[in-house]
């Protein structure tokens, strides 16, 4: 067995050529052995058989034997010289290809890391910002004249926000460096809904949405991480009223069947069609939508939900239309509920 075979990998392009070279001495063996097998006995037979007259010497059977063989080499021997040089192209594309994914890997690896490490640095001290924001919001060490207090209020309100994009960029920096870690544990999927409701409603109430939960019947308890499943869930419920419409829905609702937990968020927002569901899944990506270009956002949610929920052992299923409204589906492994013990 050729060490590339061994491990698994493609064959080298000197493999190929030297199965092809045995490739080659076995046909023409082959052929040898053929035309000897005819020539010394076959056709001896078949004259016996019908009682001609046999004519030919020792001689003559070599030489035909020795003839057959060269034309059988002659003829193999343009078509080897091409399947070579193909081979060699092919294996040096091949190589060609191999090193420009390895670079590409990399480089991703190296943007992953940095972008981590950016993060971590700049959280610490945007973290003393937002902190300063709330003394002086809160009027700590004495009184603010109104003005300030406002200023006060925006700094603490750009500060969270770009704390949270921070946020979303280390998690997906962390996920695409295979160094993201979830906790799971036995969660109430009503305690989640209920959190995610209270964070997401004064959302809804500002953009004239509907927001609605359908309440799971039961306990229904889910495997999973709290955080990021009150995460993931919080991030697919701002989507759907961020992309909504004024007198717009979003409801969120759970099943429980089959030991598996389905969890849908559905709006009635503007819709996607194939081709830009496909590319909303790519990290800070904005769909090139007119209804797109109205709203902020870094194009890091979905991909980031994507990775938590497939995290938790779960996978997530998008159906959208475009001007109709998405559903988005996260299916988690159900947990067993929650004993509950008789008062004596």
């Amino acid at each position: 067995m050729a060490p590339d075979d061994a491990l698994g990998s493609e064959p080298t392009p000197r493999t190929r050529r030297f199965r092809l070279a045995i490739l080659l001495l076995a046909t023409v063996a082959l052929a040898a052995g053929i035309s000897s097998l005819y020539e010394f006995w076959i056709e001896k037979a078949l004259y016996a058989h019908y009682h001609w007259a046999y004519a030919e010497g020792r001689n003559e059977q070599l030489h035909y034997v020795i003839q057959a063989t060269i034309y059988t080499a002659a003829a193999l021997i343009a078509p080897a010289i091409l399947i070579s040089g193909a081979i060699t192209r092919i294996g040096r594309a091949h190589d060609q290809l191999r090193a420009a994914l390895q670079a590409a890997e990399t480089a991703n690896l190296a943007k992953s890391r940095f972008l981590a490490n950016m993060s971590h640095e700049l959280r610490t001290p945007l973290n003393a910002v937002i902190g300063f924001s709330d003394v002086m919001g809160t009027q700590m060490f004495g009184p603010l004249l109104p003005r300030y207090q406002d200023y006060a209020a925006d700094i603490r309100k750009a500060g969270l926000h770009l704390l949270n994009i921070i946020n979303d960029v280390l998690d997906i920096s962390k996920a695409e460096a295979a160094e993201f870690r979830v906790q799971l544990s036995d969660a109430s999927l009503g305690a989640i809904f209920a959190e995610v409701e209270m964070l997401a409603s004064g959302l809804a109430a500002k953009a004239g949405v509907n927001l609605r939960f359908e309440g799971p019947d039961g306990n229904i308890m889910v495997r999973a991480d709290r955080i990021r499943l009150t995460q993931s869930l919080l991030n697919l419920v701002s989507n759907g009223i961020k992309f909504n419409r004024p007198g717009g829905r979003v409801t969120v609702r759970a099943l429980a069947a089959g030991g598996q937990v389905r969890i849908e968020v559905q709006d009635t927002g503007i819709g996607m069609n194939q081709d830009e569901i496909a590319r909303a899944f790519q990290p800070f990506v904005q769909l090139n939508s007119g209804y797109g270009r109205r709203f902020e956002g870094t194009g890091l949610g979905l991909p980031l939900t994507k990775m938590l929920v497939e995290a938790m052992n779960g996978a997530l299923d998008i159906e959208s239309r475009s001007g109709l409204g998405t559903r988005i589906t996260i299916s988690l492994p159900q947990a067993a509920p929650l004993q509950v013990a008789n008062a004596a």
